[in-house]
Order: C-alpha cells, then sequence, then structure tokens
C-alpha cells in the first residue's frame, strides 16, 4: 500500500494562472525539488516524475544524505525559485508516511507552521517554499487497505444477458489491475434477488473506513425504483443501506431515469455517477464502458472525480447525458 501526493496549488515566480495537471503520484521514497538536470531539456512544464538514477544517487552521497530514493519530483527551476534543489523528502514507515525537509533555503509547511520532519494524516496539505507567489503545494490522501466490489446485473425479460456479463467483465478485469486487496461479489439474473441484495449491502456496514466499497448497479429503472429479478427496490431502500456503509463509495448506477429518486444520499465519502439524469432513458452497457475507458486512460492509480461528465456525453453518441454527485477525490490504487 502506498500513499498518494497530488499538487493541489502552485504559484510561479512569474505570478501567472498555472493549470494543474491531474496526476496522482506515489509518494514512498519520493524526493522534490527542482532537480531539472536530470531531463534533457526544459519546457513549459511545472513538475515531472522519474525514477532515480546513478547519476543522483552519487549527488546524494556527496551531500551526506543517507536516502534510499525510488522517485523523483522536479519542479521546473524556471518557475520555482524559492524551492531548493534538494527541498523535501516523502518516505513510509510501517504504513505511516513522514515528511522531511532536507536543509532547504525557504522551508517546508504545514498548515504554516515550518517543520523539518513531520508525520502525515489523510487529506492533509503541505507547502514548499515560503513565498505564496513562488510555492508548491500538496495534498496527501492514504491509501485504500481494501476494496469490496458488489456487481448487480438483472433484466427480468432476460434480453440483456451478454451486455450486462460484457460489462461485469470489463470491471472485473479493471479491478484485477489493482494493486490494493479486492473481494468481489456477483449477483445476476436469477440471484438478484431483493433479499440477496440487500444481505450484500447490509454485509458491506462493516467494512472500516479506510476501505472502498464500489457498487455497481444495472437494472431497469424508473425515478424511484430500481428492478430486481421478480420484484423492484425502492432507491430509498438502497440509499438507507448505502448511507450506514462507513467505508468510501465509488457507486455506479445504470439504468434509465437513473439519477432520480436519490433524495437523501451521504456524499461526504461518496462519488455517484448516473448514466443517465432523473427524467431521461438510458441504454444499457454503452456507459459503464465508457466509464472504464476513461478510468483506465488515467492509469492506475485513477481518481474517478476527474472524469468529465460532458466529455463523456460526447463519447456515449447517444441521447442521454450521464450525471456525477459528490466531489470526493476517491482512488482505485
Amino acid at each position: 500500500m502506498t500513499w498518494l501526493i497530488r499538487p493541489v496549488a502552485i504559484g510561479d515566480i512569474h505570478k501567472t494562472v498555472v493549470k494543474l495537471e491531474r496526476r496522482v503520484i506515489p509518494a514512498a521514497a519520493l524526493l522534490i525539488g527542482t532537480l531539472a538536470k536530470y531531463h534533457k531539456k526544459l519546457e513549459e512544464w511545472n513538475y515531472h516524475l522519474a525514477h532515480c538514477n546513478d547519476q543522483l544517487s552519487s549527488e546524494l552521497q556527496k551531500r551526506n544524505l543517507e536516502l534510499r530514493v525510488e522517485s523523483i519530483l522536479s519542479l521546473n527551476p524556471e518557475k520555482f525559485r524559492h524551492i531548493s534543489r534538494f527541498h523535501a523528502f516523502l518516505e513510509e514507515k510501517n504504513n505511516e508516511l513522514y515528511l522531511t525537509d532536507l536543509g532547504s533555503k525557504n522551508g517546508t509547511y504545514i498548515e504554516g507552521k515550518k517543520i523539518e520532519k513531520a508525520k502525515l494524516q489523510d487529506e492533509q496539505v503541505f507547502q514548499l517554499g515560503g513565498k505564496k507567489e513562488d510555492s508548491a503545494r500538496f495534498k496527501v490522501y492514504k491509501p485504500i487497505e481494501q476494496i469490496y466490489a458488489l456487481l448487480v446485473g438483472v433484466d427480468y425479460n432476460r434480453t440483456s444477458d451478454e451486455t450486462i456479463d460484457y460489462a461485469i467483465s470489463s470491471l472485473d478485469s479493471l479491478l484485477a489491475k489493482t494493486t490494493t486487496p479486492c473481494t468481489r461479489k456477483i449477483i445476476t439474473h436469477e440471484q438478484a434477488t431483493n433479499q440477496e441484495i440487500c444481505s450484500q449491502l447490509k454485509k458491506a456496514e462493516t467494512l472500516p473506513e479506510n476501505s472502498l466499497f464500489l457498487f455497481w448497479y444495472s437494472a431497469h429503472g424508473e425515478e424511484v425504483y430500481m428492478t430486481t429479478f421478480e420484484d423492484v427496490l425502492l432507491k430509498f431502500q438502497i440509499e438507507e443501506y448505502l448511507n450506514k456503509i462507513k467505508a468510501k463509495k465509488i457507486c455506479i448506477i445504470e439504468s434509465c431515469y437513473a439519477a432520480g429518486g436519490w433524495d437523501e444520499i451521504n456524499l461526504e465519502n461518496s462519488l455517484y455517477f448516473f448514466s443517465s439524469r432523473e427524467d431521461e432513458t438510458s441504454r444499457w452497457g454503452l456507459f459503464t464502458q465508457a466509464l472504464i475507458y476513461e478510468l483506465e486512460r488515467q492509469g492506475i492509480p485513477a481518481d474517478p472525480k476527474g472524469i468529465d461528465m460532458s466529455e463523456l456525453d460526447k463519447v456515449l453518441l447517444v441521447p442521454q447525458t450521464p450525471a456525477r454527485k459528490g466531489e470526493k477525490s476517491i482512488f482505485i490504487c
């Protein structure tokens, strides 16, 4: 399990507006500084990630820096002149993440307090360089310990079995690429009864907070309910189960009127993706495949929050408008 960081704000010496990349960076054994000499040319870039090399290892020895460096995060020295060449180091110990200032000229800060070494917390922000107009801030993310995926696909008419099975296979393949331990529960066709779906949602209530519950539900739907094999489940009933789950949640609802009827969902630790708005019909399979394609394009780790829903609408090429609720960054690692 590897902690992650992401640039959240960078201000350069020219006081220009910088459009940040949404790249997620593994934080284990990461050296940060203006180390541009290890790259062939300086262009209009903000930061660059590379592996440690013999040249850097030799220079670390000369500086008496006994660091086990795996990766280098180089900030552009043309832009970030208040950040030192060897500024800070991130390392994991016993599943905790520590930040060490390497004797930088302008310091390393957490919540405005200058630090020499500190243990970082989930979603904490640290800053390199004390000048607001020329500094880099990064947000820290604790790794998810486990993933539990509940994949439910049902068509009581049994006319879309292949579409549902293909979508589940694609989701399964995506989850197989993750490094986080993952348990999958698949409920399809005759198995997708009210009792079985509710039973599995109930089990998810025992998941710890730092795990991820991935819930995919593909079925016929109306504004206030989703169908099961023999009946319907009201959306507020599903909502009640989901709100009791303490884990982080990514929920993908693929049905007609997908976004309708979820009036009380708790979005504090959740992202919801709907194949269509509350007043629109949908088409099976297309939405899930488009979503998976965009996640794979990000690479692992991936942050579903970064998916542009308007761009996803263009990919679908059908008269439906996907929607999302929740602004939480939740990583599939």
